[in-house]
């Protein structure tokens, strides 16, 4: 279930973020790779579209690869004719941190 529900959440993501509009997200629980390839997105998505990447996969031979997003090929992209130019994303993180016993009460 959390896989499919974090897959879920990833293509909202992107997709938003391909479609120009402005995001909040929030990334409790979010590891480093992940955060810095997802900030490397939001830098470039008004140059180029991306999708989802394999995300964390161990290998048969027990090689890691973290790979999250993905640079969408020109025929995977549709067409923008007529569409506005795109600008930059302005990026703020906000940290936020609270008591064990509230976190767990809110997650319940």
């Amino acid at each position: 279930v959390h896989q499919s529900s974090t897959d879920a959440a990833s293509s909202l993501l992107v997709t938003a973020l391909n479609e120009g509009r402005d995001v909040i997200m929030d990334g409790t629980l979010s590891w480093e790779p992940f955060v810095r390839q997802t900030i490397e997105m939001v830098r470039n998505v008004h140059r180029k579209r991306y999708r989802m990447g394999v995300g964390y996969k161990v290998a048969d031979d027990g090689s890691v690869t973290e790979s999250y997003w993905e640079e969408a090929e020109e025929d995977d992209v549709p067409s923008e004719k007529g569409v506005k130019e795109r600008h930059p994303y302005k990026i703020e993180l906000v940290g936020v941190v609270c008591d064990a016993h509230l976190a767990v009460v809110r997650g319940i």
